[in-house]
């Protein structure tokens, strides 16, 4: 069955649509919520209650703390949920940052080794505590 573009783009414009009305229900943790053309927002999370700030015309909430947010949006009850951000808790591996290295951070590379040195100053007072043990054992005493 065979579509017509003049469809496709009609559907196309209303999915738009839905999805700029549409209000998440799920959010990230410190991305705040706002609420166009409301007055009157209130907000009860896990850590008590939030105040609504406005910034560019619109009420705003931004979540704190992960869980359950009890909203009163101009009299209307709804909850969200603010869940962590899905990037902070990936422990996959991921390589270093060239600039998180950089000698500014503390980071940088040895000139020079002296391990060996240490383990061989170790080995020698290890050596030395030896040879003063078994001249210093009295005659009489049995291992």
């Amino acid at each position: 069955m065979p579509l017509r573009p003049g469809f496709l783009s009609l559907l196309d414009a209303i999915v738009a649509d839905a999805k700029e009305r549409s209000a998440p229900l799920r959010g990230d943790v410190g991305v705040p919520w706002a609420f166009p053309g409301a007055r009157q927002v209130e907000a009860d999370g896990p850590g008590g209650r939030l105040v609504a700030t406005r910034d560019e015309g619109a009420l705003r909430i931004v979540p704190t703390l992960v869980g359950p947010y009890r909203l009163t949006v101009d009299g209307v009850k709804e909850l969200r949920v603010a869940s962590p951000i899905a990037r902070e808790i990936d422990l996959r591996p991921r390589p270093i940052v060239p600039s998180a290295t950089s000698s500014s951070l503390g980071g940088g590379v040895a000139v020079v080794d002296v391990s060996w040195t240490i383990a061989l100053a170790l080995l020698a007072l290890v050596a030395a505590e030896t040879l003063v043990r078994a001249v210093t054992k009295p005659r009489g005493e049995t291992a």
